[in-house]
């Protein structure tokens, strides 16, 4: 949802400074809410409309789809709990970049992505650089399998029984 906790305003500054440096990348941004209207405003007062697109509501087949053709996922979040979003690209290989905001620390590492703190925008620029600079080291399917034995239905479930095991002893 484009909603302010999100911080996209903070992501698109951020993604400006990027844009600088290297102007053939693009930012897509999913959801729809009240935030719109102000974010096609920063859009173009950073004269970034060739650069950024806001999509829109999608469908969890197109998600997929998106998530597919990306390169790296992108968390600006002020606050959150379990961010599914970064489990999905997470999920499909996406290295992603996400702020410290409550969830994505538990399962964001060097091996997977970056953490930066909330709310400071040039933070969050270095860390897409870094990845673009980076980008090699990250291996898709490490991140799936990553991904896959610690979040996956299956994996959930063996915690699940060992967890009730443990209290049933």
């Amino acid at each position: 949802n484009l909603v302010a906790i999100k911080r996209y305003d903070l992501l698109i500054e951020a993604f400006g400074k990027v844009v600088s440096k290297y102007p053939n990348v693009s930012l897509r941004i999913l959801g729809e809410g009240g935030e719109r209207k102000k974010l096609e405003e920063v859009i173009i007062e950073k004269k970034l409309e060739e650069y950024v697109k806001l999509m829109g509501a999608k469908t969890r087949i197109e998600v997929l789809s998106e998530l597919r053709e990306s390169d790296v996922f992108v968390l600006s979040s002020d606050y959150e709990t379990n961010n599914v979003a970064c489990l999905e690209a997470l999920a499909v290989g996406l290295p992603v970049i996400s702020t410290k905001s409550g969830g994505p620390e538990d399962y964001i590492s060097e091996s997977n992505g970056v953490l930066v703190d909330k709310g400071d925008a040039n933070e969050l620029s270095g860390a897409m650089l870094r990845m673009i600079r980076d980008y090699k080291n990250y291996s898709a399917n490490s991140i799936r399998e990553y991904t896959y034995n610690h979040y996956s239905y299956p994996a959930i479930a063996r915690q699940i029984v060992h967890i009730y095991s443990n209290a049933i002893k």
